[in-house]
């Protein structure tokens, strides 16, 4: 499809920090859309900000807007590297232990806070500054689900602000696949406190958030 295509064509420009990317034409919901799933699908395009284009009859033209210089992207993805060595295997662990094991240690490791700067919706606030929202925190989740080939997404919308709450707020979080079920993952504390505890050999799971807190 024409969407694909242009979201294949932005995808391998920005992997490779092309300042130019030609593309079909789509309509701007269906950019829209192409945007919000190139950035939630790909948390190593963290040095990706937004684009700027053109069109004409046939074609649009992009010119990606990056938050760094290439001499800062190749610091960070090697940090990155450093950083994530020890997540690149599951160790023996089947995907649900594993992701019981990353949702403790991010707990552990990763501060919310909001401090209103482009590293606290990435996995450079999460993972390096160890600060960042809840899609900062979530892309952090689905990278290191990636490198170990567990199928993760993630997810926005709205969450109840309090369990009781009939009111909405914006919020980001994961849907992971396990054992042919997907199950809401939530690593932002601010909502921990709504999980729906699931027990494996007494230990609470509360990373798996009852499904009526999410709209």
């Amino acid at each position: 499809s024409r969407c694909q295509e242009v979201y294949d064509a932005l995808y391998h420009g920005i992997k490779k920090v092309e300042t130019k990317i030609i593309t079909p034409l789509v309509t701007q919901i269906e950019l829209n859309k192409i945007y919000e799933f190139l950035v939630l699908d790909n948390p190593i395009f963290f040095y990706f900000k937004e684009c700027s284009y053109t069109w004409t009859q046939k074609e649009m033209i992009f010119s990606p807007i990056y938050l760094y210089d290439g001499e800062t992207i190749y610091n960070y993805l090697k940090e990155i590297g450093r950083l994530t060595r020890i997540l690149r295997s599951k160790n023996g662990r089947n995907d649900y232990d594993f992701i019981l094991y990353i949702n403790g240690l991010l707990k552990r490791k990763v501060v919310y806070n909001d401090d209103g700067s482009d590293e606290s919706h990435s996995i450079i606030g999460s993972l390096i500054n160890k600060s960042a929202v809840c899609d900062g925190i979530s892309k952090l989740f689905k990278y290191i689900c990636d490198i170990n080939d567990i199928y993760c997404i993630v997810s926005t919308g709205r969450a109840k602000s309090t369990y009781n709450s009939e009111t909405y707020t914006g919020h980001a979080w994961n849907k992971v696949k396990i054992d042919n079920t997907w199950v809401n993952i939530d690593l932002d504390a601010i909502w921990q406190n709504f999980c729906a505890v699931r027990e494996k050999a007494g230990v609470p799971v509360c990373a798996v958030v009852k499904a009526d807190a999410y709209g």
